[in-house]
């Protein structure tokens, strides 16, 4: 009888540390797992950073192009309305002044467009 407690006593003792060593092993995985996702979260969190970047490098492009285009514009416009305000004569009438206005005003929106 007393062999087949020590016996129980060491079989338990090994289940125990059997299932001891399963659970540590486990949690290195966990652990393991863990400090992949937290590499990978990293990572994307800085490709998120470089494209963030991009976007804004992107974005003063456009922003100076447009700058640019509307620089364009005007000294089109100045250049347009210099060159129809003055006749052979002088200035035109009020009539022409207006409609010129005009002309300029869609030259300006189509530039801007």
């Amino acid at each position: 009888m007393k062999k087949l407690i020590i016996g129980l006593f060491l079989i338990s003792g090994a289940i125990s540390s059997y299932a001891d060593t399963h659970a540590e092993m486990l949690n290195n995985l966990k652990e393991k797992a863990q400090m992949e996702r937290d590499a990978d979260n990293q990572l994307e969190c800085h490709e998120e950073v470089a494209i963030n970047k991009q976007l804004q490098e992107k974005t003063i492009q456009l922003e100076r192009a447009n700058q640019i285009k509307r620089g364009e514009a005007m000294t089109v416009l100045l250049a347009l309305s210099a060159s129809q305000f003055e006749t052979q004569e002088g200035l035109t009438s009020c009539d022409q002044h207006s409609k010129i206005l005009e002309q300029i005003e869609e030259t300006l929106h189509s530039f801007l467009d």
